[in-house]
C-alpha cells in the first residue's frame, strides 16, 4: 500500500495502524515531506519500513514500488 503521512481526516500512521489490525502482513510505503530519522523511526514502530521523501519523481515512485514488491516476492518465495 502506498500512503501520504500527512491527510486531511486520517494520518498515514493511524490508517496503517487500522490495515495492520485488518491485514497483519500488509506491507507499506510512506509518503512524506518530514524525513527527519526520528520520524522515520517512530514510523517503523508501526510497521512502516520503506519510504519515499517527498517531492519526489515518478522515476523514484516506480523504483520504491518495484522494490515493495521484489520484497514481498522474496518474501513469498
Amino acid at each position: 500500500m502506498l500512503t501520504d503521512i500527512m491527510m486531511p481526516f486520517v494520518d498515514g500512521v493511524a490508517l496503517a495502524r487500522a490495515l495492520r489490525k485488518m491485514n497483519p502482513g500488509i506491507r507499506i510505503i510512506a509518503s512524506t515531506g518530514q524525513a527527519e530519522k526520528s520520524r522515520q523511526t517512530e514510523l517503523r514502530s508501526h510497521g512502516i519500513d520503506l519510504f519515499l521523501n517527498k517531492p519526489y519523481t515518478s522515476k523514484q515512485l516506480l523504483q520504491t514500488i518495484t522494490k515493495r514488491l521484489r520484497d514481498a516476492r522474496m518474501t513469498n518465495d
